[in-house]
Formats: C-alpha cells, sequence, structure tokens
C-alpha cells in the first residue's frame, strides 16, 4: 500500500542498479560483487565492467581498473574521450609511459571531449614523454601548451 502511495517502481533493483549504490557509498567489495552479478546475469554488461573499473581505480588497483575497461570495450562500449583518459591514467600509473600516450591520442581523437578533459589529457601527454625520458617530445608538447593558452 505504501509503495502505491510513494509511486514505487515495484521492482527490485537490478544488480547493477545495487552496485551504482554501493559504489556511491564506497562499498567497494559489494559493488564489485553486484557489478559481476548483472555481467554474470547478462545485464549491464558494458556499464558494469566500466563500474568494476572505477571500484578498481578508487581501490589503486590499476592494473585491474585498466583490465576492466579494457574489458568494457572489448564488449562494445562506446569509444568515448573518458574511457581512452580513463585506461591512459592506469597506464601512466603503472609505469607504461608509451601505452599510456597512445590511449591518451585516441581520447583527444574522440568527439565527446570536454575543454577540461582534453587539457588534462594534454597535461598528461607531457607526464608520459617524461617518463619515457624524451625531453624533446615533452618540451615541444609544453611549448604548444604554453602558445594555446596564449591566444586563449
Amino acid at each position: 500500500m505504501l509503495c502505491l502511495l510513494a509511486g514505487c517502481k515495484g521492482s527490485e533493483p537490478t544488480e547493477y542498479e545495487t552496485g551504482l549504490e554501493n559504489l556511491k557509498k564506497q562499498e567497494y567489495t559489494q559493488a564489485i560483487e553486484n557489478f559481476q552479478n548483472a555481467i554474470s546475469e547478462g545485464g549491464h554488461g558494458v556499464q558494469s565492467w566500466r563500474g568494476i573499473g572505477i571500484v578498481k581505480w578508487e581501490q589503486k588497483d590499476y592494473k585491474g581498473a585498466r583490465n576492466a575497461f579494457r574489458k568494457a570495450l572489448d564488449n562494445n562500449a562506446e569509444k568515448t574521450g573518458t574511457i581512452y583518459n580513463l585506461i591512459g591514467n592506469c597506464d601512466l600509473k603503472l609505469g607504461k609511459a608509451k601505452e599510456a600516450l597512445n590511449y591518451y591520442n585516441l581520447g583527444l581523437e574522440q568527439d565527446d571531449v570536454s575543454k577540461k578533459m582534453k587539457k588534462e589529457m594534454k597535461y598528461n601527454i607531457i607526464v608520459a614523454y617524461e617518463k619515457m625520458e624524451d625531453w624533446e617530445s615533452a618540451e615541444v608538447k609544453q611549448i604548444g601548451r604554453a602558445s594555446c593558452r596564449e591566444r586563449v
């Protein structure tokens, strides 16, 4: 009766929805379990892999996060600047600067990239070049960023 008055949906939340709630509450172990259940049940697979990736990132498990984001892409996730940026960030944290550079460049090619994210990825490209000790490329990218700021 209370649900009729309050306008309840009448159905239990999906494993994916429960995983999102647990992610928001920082209940990471439970969130991963919910997302894995959603994948097993065949629902929200791509979103669940991204959810697992975010949980792993929050837990500083960068290899696990990278694997989950790649799994989302392998399952036909939309190729967005955000997902490429996240994978690039994981690679940078894992000391894989060359791989990170590749993902940042892929991210910059996407249509959905905001100015803020574009700025972040361009900065991280410089960091990747520095980690590879490619000082010349890092300097060229830094000069390019500076000239862009001057034009604004």
